[in-house]
């Protein structure tokens, strides 16, 4: 299903940004969900417990972080040179990033970070514009619908950072 989901920042931007996979406390919530057909679809069955094994899944479902200096760091995050050690596997919440689904009560949502350096430069641009309205159709294919359906846990509510979001879109599940 997500095969042949278009990126939205070039990786060679994330590569040199300081924002992605670091966290304030070790139950952070901008920690990315592990879906349960992610872990099934990963390369190969031996790869599926190194990767996602129980010891990087914390109860709650999301990616365990790992304790660095003042912070934590996503468990697949390399520090030295910014990359992601599964980026080829990695969960669906982290290739959607900087947009974010969201939940505002029983509605599901499509926000966008702004404090993406990206997103900043690229706000309201026209290359901006055309990717919100990927996402818009993007999110109304039957597939990806059914996805969200199985994986409610996807929906974060993200009432507490408002003031960094801004609203894409609403999501119909139905």
């Amino acid at each position: 299903m997500l095969k042949d989901f278009k990126q939205f920042v070039p990786s060679s931007v994330c590569l040199k940004c300081d924002g992605c996979c670091r966290f304030k406390e070790a139950d952070s919530r901008w920690r990315p969900y592990i879906a349960e057909n992610e872990k099934k679809e990963a390369a190969l069955p031996s790869v599926v417990d190194k990767v996602f094994g129980s010891h990087v899944i914390s109860s709650d479902g999301k990616i365990a972080a790992t304790h660095c200096g003042e912070g934590f760091l996503c468990h697949f995050f390399n520090s030295k040179d910014n990359t992601c050690g599964i980026y080829h596997a990695r969960p669906f919440e982290c290739q959607l990033y900087p947009f974010l689904l969201g939940k505002e009560g029983a509605k599901a949502v499509l926000y966008v970070h702004l404090n993406c350096p990206f997103i900043q430069e690229q706000w309201n641009s026209q290359i901006y514009k055309e990717y919100s309205q990927y996402l818009q159709d993007y999110f109304r294919k039957k597939e990806v619908r059914e996805f969200l359906k199985h994986n409610p846990m996807l929906l974060t509510d993200y009432s507490a950072f408002r003031p960094e979001l801004d609203h894409v879109c609403d999501i119909v599940l139905e």
